[in-house]
């Protein structure tokens, strides 16, 4: 199977009630047992249990939640792998750095308070249009925010945004020798500390800090950080390889390397792993970032990006969209600052808001989206668990005398139309 049709079939057999299998061997005639018989075995065992992690595990979801049928008490929030929607979720990532105008946040009061002003100013203009900012800090800010009793980013968190933590480790990899997990583990932990004491509570988002030979060491697991979801690897992605990131669905890193981008390993799912990723700048290929300070035009890539994300939603799935700047590029001066803050009510007034109010996305911070995509991802792994269960036995066989070998799960039309019509008859 060519890795496109390999990918219909996986999306496709995810939602089987029913499955059917199409033989076709063109060169000669072999019984199915001398191709199949491991997979008979594995669907006939009794003994299968897939295996989840405690992260998956740590969500909610109805009692009746993983049948893939949307029933009473079920909804696209708390049940969204029955109850699918065509939405795309949209997310807006603010990273704040160590320095600013070549100091460090904590250094200078009043250079702080410049900037936590121009923070609030900015996020009261996405509230101005229902719209929420994660926010993703390094310490010198957070320590900042404490040491001058300022608390923006917990007044923040409390008016709805989201609030976790910028590791810089990759820029501070060779200065520090921080050479293994537990010493880079060492460096994001100081500042999840710092981030802890400003918001008075535990942050679970992480953007950075992936250069690990072990990145699950970050997430909910045994000796790690207690993250539940990261972002933020689009660009070095980009850079490293010079492709474009086409992820439009969250998936749970595996225990791997992240040191090279360029190794596929870690873009596969894992539900045993430890953290949710959370894609981003969808099918963009230069800027990565959002700087109205001199251009005009600071939002056109990101208004392709959405548009070409928009283009690919799938109901079947969790779809995720987002763009991201920084503190410092919100501007410097109150002219500037002006200027920038206009250029993005003004985008999110003609770009954003019509979709919104034709329901093609929401707003979500990164938190909010990873707990949804658990949810999606536990009702899935009950699903499939429940089909592996059922004997191989009870699904048709059909014989083509010529064509390629080929495995078809049949259930785009006549599954998916049945799952549609039972989801539209609930009350």
């Amino acid at each position: 199977m060519t890795p496109e049709a390999g990918v219909f079939a996986y999306n496709a057999a995810i939602l089987a009630r029913e499955r059917k299998i199409i033989w076709h061997d063109r060169s000669h005639s072999m019984p199915l047992s001398e191709y199949f018989d491991d997979a008979k075995e594995f669907f006939e065992s009794e003994e299968f249990e897939q295996e989840v992690s405690d992260l998956v595990k740590s969500v909610s979801i109805p009692p009746t939640g993983g049948d893939g049928v949307c029933g009473k008490g079920e909804s696209w929030e708390n049940s969204p792998f029955d109850c699918r929607r065509k939405v795309l979720l949209i997310a807006f990532q603010l990273h704040i750095e160590e320095v600013v105008e070549r100091k460090p946040y904590d250094s200078d009061r009043a250079l702080f308070e410049k900037y936590a002003d121009t923070l609030d100013r900015l996020a009261s203009v996405f509230e101005k249009h229902g719209a929420k900012i994660s926010i993703q800090t390094e310490k010198n800010f957070a320590i900042a925010d404490v040491k001058f009793g300022r608390y923006i980013l917990k007044e923040l968190k409390e008016r709805g945004h989201g609030v976790g933590v910028q590791s810089h480790m990759g820029h501070h990899i060779r200065e520090l020798h921080l050479n293994t997990d537990e010493e880079k583990l060492l460096y994001t932990l100081g500042v999840k500390e710092a981030v802890s004491r400003a918001i008075g509570c535990e942050p679970t988002n992480i953007g950075g800090g992936f250069e690990m030979e072990n990145v699950n060491l970050l997430g909910v697991v045994e000796g790690g950080l207690g993250f539940t979801s990261m972002t933020a690897v689009e660009k070095p992605y980009n850079a490293r390889t010079g492709k474009a990131p086409k992820w439009l669905h969250p998936w749970i890193l595996p225990p791997t390397q992240m040191m090279d981008l360029s190794d596929p390993s870690w873009l596969a799912h894992d539900p045993g792993g430890s953290i949710v990723y959370i894609p981003g700048w969808y099918a963009n290929e230069v800027g990565f970032e959002i700087d109205c300070r001199k251009d005009e035009n600071c939002f056109e890539l990101a208004t392709q990006s959405l548009y070409r994300a928009l283009e690919n939603v799938d109901c079947r799935f969790i779809n995720v969209w987002w763009f991201s700047s920084h503190l410092y590029q919100t501007g410097r001066d109150e002219e500037e600052v002006e200027r920038v803050l206009e250029a993005y009510d003004k985008w999110l007034t003609e770009v954003v808001d019509p979709l919104v109010k034709q329901g093609k996305v929401k707003w979500m911070t990164f938190d909010e989206i990873a707990e949804l995509y658990l949810k999606w991802e536990k009702e899935r792994c009950l699903f499939t668990s429940a089909l592996a269960h059922k004997s191989v036995g009870s699904f048709p066989l059909a014989n083509c005398p010529k064509g390629p070998l080929v495995l078809l799960a049949l259930v785009g039309l006549a599954v998916g139309t049945e799952h549609t019509s039972r989801q539209r008859a609930q009350p």
